[in-house]
């Protein structure tokens, strides 16, 4: 009779466990779109177009993720060298931070090349995919057939634009 229970109580806790596994194994539903947070994210990249074309550099600077800031002193750093002119990296840093010399050659060059309006004015933004520590927003060109793909990344509780990660290699004018 003990044997028997034994058998009934070890069928009955698999099944349990099988039961609790297959209930953690099922796709997990994924909360509702929260127009608050689209708002944030979305206001975070628009904020980095506005202050660009404002010439606000120093907030220029500090809408960018951390790995975009870091790539941008490197390259800078890199450019400087082959010029004959040695910067180290915390000298460039706070030269970004304030809206130096270097801060202003640099966005002004950028701004050669790239124009904000188009992405703020002639253009139609998206949100896209958002995940607990990055976010992209699709931003698409009146004139442009593919869209260009501005990611975000969650840092020091607010939200940072990537240019280099978005960007990359790529030109300078994404459209």
């Amino acid at each position: 009779m003990l044997n028997k229970m034994n058998k009934i109580l070890t069928i009955i806790i698999t099944l349990c466990f099988f039961v609790c596994l297959c209930g953690c194994a099922a796709p997990m539903v994924q909360p509702p779109d929260d127009p608050a947070r689209h708002d944030t994210i979305l206001s975070a990249a628009e904020n980095f177009f506005k202050a660009i074309r404002q010439k606000n550099y120093p907030l220029t600077w500090s809408t960018l993720s951390s790995s975009s800031r870091k790539k941008i002193i490197d390259d800078v750093a890199d450019a400087s060298k082959k010029a004959g002119v040695i910067y180290t990296k915390e000298q460039l840093l706070e030269d970004f931070e304030t809206g130096g010399p270097n801060a202003t050659a640099y966005w002004d060059s950028f701004l050669t090349a790239f124009d904000p309006g188009m992405v703020l004015e002639d253009s139609k933004w998206t949100m896209g995919k958002i995940k607990s520590q990055e976010a992209r927003i699709i931003v698409l060109h009146k004139k442009s057939e593919k869209p260009a793909v501005l990611k975000m990344y969650a840092e020091d509780g607010a939200w940072k634009f990537g240019l280099k990660e978005s960007f990359g290699a790529r030109s300078i004018n994404p459209f």
